[in-house]
């Protein structure tokens, strides 16, 4: 990797952010060029993502939920599968990432998130592709420490700061049913 990945995760509001869209322009994707982005906050990553593209170009969106699945390697031909059929002419983003998270299995309450091997073959095949690729996580917690130290840079979307942004973000969670249990594996939606 030509690039050293930042060891803290950036705020999506921080003052560098278009500075360093601005520096994407001309970012070397030889290998791989990876970008997390992290958090609940999709009022956030939209403008984040239109942003991204004046900057990088075109984005592939693709939905990890139809590449991912519980059965490893039905994943490993998805995941071969999709690659192969790509191009090379755009660079992609996959939402919906926490389909790859996974927990340290003799512990069902650990915080630390361990690579699935769903996860690690995906990034294999991240390092070959030769463009940037974005993937997006729901939860901050998904991330495990494989992705994070692999990724060029990791930008979190979590609540609003202001006062006033928090209150819209806290209104638009309310709902009628009660509380919504996000799934920790599949099913997450976007």
């Amino acid at each position: 990797m030509n690039q050293k990945a930042e060891s803290e995760p950036v705020h999506y509001s921080d003052k560098n952010i278009p500075d360093y869209l601005e520096s994407l322009r001309g970012v070397k994707t030889d290998p791989y060029y990876l970008l997390l982005l992290a958090g609940p906050y999709k009022k956030a990553k939209e403008p984040f993502l239109k942003d991204l593209e004046k900057s990088v170009g075109e984005l592939a969106h693709v939905d990890l939920r139809g590449i991912v699945s519980p059965n490893e390697e039905q994943t490993y031909k998805n995941i071969d599968a999709f690659f192969d059929s790509t191009g090379t002419e755009k660079n992609i983003y996959f939402f919906n990432g926490d389909v790859l998270c996974g927990e340290y299995t003799a512990y069902t309450y650990s915080g630390t998130r361990y690579a699935t091997p769903q996860s690690r073959y995906l990034l294999k095949a991240i390092q070959s592709f030769g463009k940037m690729v974005i993937l997006d996580f729901k939860d901050v917690d998904s991330v495990d420490k494989t992705l994070h130290r692999m990724a060029h840079k990791m930008i979190r979307f979590e609540h609003p700061i202001s006062f006033f942004d928090k209150l819209l973000w806290r209104l638009n969670k309310v709902t009628v049913h009660g509380h919504e249990f996000s799934n920790k594996r599949f099913g997450v939606g976007r």
